[in-house]
C-alpha cells in the first residue's frame, strides 16, 4: 500500500502495535516521511526502514531500540535482528 495508509493503520492499532516495517521507497510518500510522521504520533514507536537502495540520509540515524535499517534482500534472521535492535519489547503493552 502506501505510506499514508500504514500511517493511518498505526494510528488506528498504535495500542497494540510495538513496531513498524516500512519501506524506503512508496507510493506518493518516501520512507523518512513516514518515520517523520510516526515520530509525530509517537517518538517512542520502533522502526525498521528497508530498502534495495538504502542511502545515507542525514536527518535518520540508526536509534537503538527505536530506528533499524535494513538493506533488502534479507533473510528471516537478519529481518528479526533489526526488528530487536529497533522495537524495546519492555516498552509498551505489558
Amino acid at each position: 500500500e502506501t505510506g499514508r495508509a500504514g500511517i493511518d493503520l498505526y494510528q488506528q492499532y498504535r495500542d497494540e502495535v510495538k513496531g513498524v516495517l516500512t519501506d524506503m521507497m512508496m507510493p506518493s510518500m518516501q520512507g523518512p516521511e513516514v518515520i517523520h510522521k510516526l515520530r509525530g504520533i509517537d517518538s517512542d514507536v520502533g522502526i525498521v526502514a528497508m530498502s534495495g537502495m538504502l542511502t545515507e540520509n542525514p536527518d535518520l540515524k540508526e536509534e537503538p531500540g527505536k530506528l533499524a535499517f535494513l538493506q533488502k534482500p534479507m533473510t528471516a534472521q537478519q529481518l528479526l535482528q533489526a526488528v530487536r535492535r529497533s522495537v524495546s519489547f519492555g516498552r509498551r503493552n505489558q
